[in-house]
C-alpha cells in the first residue's frame, strides 16, 4: 500500500468555524489537516465523550486512505488568547 509519512490529523477545540469542518492547517501546509470538534469560548466544567473515526476522517480530510498510525499526541495551548487552558484526559483507546 503507499502512503506518505508526515500527515498529520489533528482535532481540534477552539475557533468559529462548525463541529467537524476540516482547515488546512496554517503551520504544517499540505501535510496537515486540522478537523473542529468543538468551536471555541467552552467554559463547561463536565467531561465531554468524543469519539472519532481516524481512518474516516483521514480520508476525508486528505481524499486516500490512510497509512500505519505512528503516533498521538495530545496538547494545550492559549497563546492567542492570553487564557489559562484546564482539562483531563480520561479513558483514551484506539481500538
Amino acid at each position: 500500500m503507499w502512503w506518505s509519512s508526515g500527515a498529520a490529523l489533528v482535532y481540534i477545540w477552539g475557533g468559529s468555524g462548525t463541529r467537524g469542518q476540516v482547515v488546512a492547517s496554517p503551520h504544517m501546509g499540505a501535510s496537515g489537516k486540522l478537523i473542529l470538534r468543538q468551536p471555541g469560548g467552552i467554559t463547561n466544567s463536565s467531561f465531554v465523550s468524543e469519539t472519532a473515526d481516524l481512518a474516516v476522517d483521514f480520508r476525508r480530510a486528505f481524499g486516500r486512505d490512510p497509512g500505519p498510525l505512528v503516533g498521538i499526541a495530545v496538547s494545550s495551548d492559549s497563546d492567542d488568547t492570553k487564557g489559562i487552558n484546564l482539562a483531563a484526559l480520561e479513558a483514551l483507546t484506539i481500538e
